[in-house]
């Protein structure tokens, strides 16, 4: 990613049907690195995001699973989950950490190299903003003055909080107290601000199982089973070591 230069972009518009993205991404010149994402502006910001906390071990749940956990709809919701993300990793499904996607895809396809992840369990949020817009993912983590809805890191659930932005790295640093961040300079150079603070977990079990359940569901699928789906699943989360018995 540090070879992306994010001066030059190239815009598709593909409103009827998603073969017409298809159609136009044939198009596109593909001799550099590239990436294509489907929406708005922000959305690349997004999935570079999702990438790079992906990385630090996190498991990455899109913007659309992301209201079961939170007051408003972050753009990502950032799990680890524990022992279950530490024998997925040993198994090869997930390298440490990984978006929600590319697990189901590794899962389904069984590309597997053992890996280590972090034994702990928390959630985060992340708030993807354009050029020039990461003050308001600030106010949306923090302090939602003149709004009717708390700050997302105000819900019991939910422990750290990430502003993903190009430009931003001022602002991350001068916030550091409150959240972490990903940033990018006009040249592609990443920085990286770890979340520091500590918000509440009263309410995370409930959650952290929730999500368990869905990953665990995306792992699961596609594998020949000696019982049904829903019982195979409870029994990996009881006791995380039983995937290593469906993956022998």
């Amino acid at each position: 990613m540090k070879q992306i230069r994010f001066k030059e972009k190239q815009s598709i518009s593909a409103t009827k049907k998603y073969d017409s993205l298809i159609d136009h991404a044939r198009t596109l010149d593909t001799s550099q690195p590239t990436i294509v994402t489907y929406g708005t502006d922000e959305s690349f910001w997004q999935a570079l995001g999702a990438f790079e906390i992906a990385d630090r071990d996190y498991i990455i749940f899109p913007e659309v699973l992301s209201r079961r956990w939170t007051v408003g709809i972050p753009d990502l919701t950032c799990f680890k989950l524990g022992d279950i993300q530490d024998v997925l990793a040993d198994i090869g499904i997930i390298p440490g950490g990984a978006p929600l996607i590319e697990i189901e895809l590794r899962a389904k396809y069984r590309k597997y190299t053992s890996t280590k992840a972090c034994s702990n369990e928390c959630i985060g949020v992340a708030e993807a903003k354009r050029d020039g817009s990461s003050r308001d993912g600030v106010r949306e983590l923090v302090d939602r003055r003149n709004s009717n809805k708390p700050p997302y890191l105000s819900k019991g659930s939910i422990e750290r909080g990430w502003i993903v932005s190009p430009n931003a790295g001022q602002l991350l640093r001068s916030n550091r107290d409150e959240i972490g961040g990903v940033t990018w300079d006009s040249e592609g150079s990443t920085y990286i601000e770890p979340p520091r603070k500590k918000g509440q977990t009263e309410d995370q079990e409930v959650m952290i199982r929730m999500a368990k359940r869905i990953v665990l569901e995306r792992v699961l699928r596609y594998q020949q089973l000696s019982e049904s789906l829903e019982q195979m699943i409870e029994k990996c989360i009881d006791d995380p070591e039983h995937l290593y018995t469906v993956f022998s």
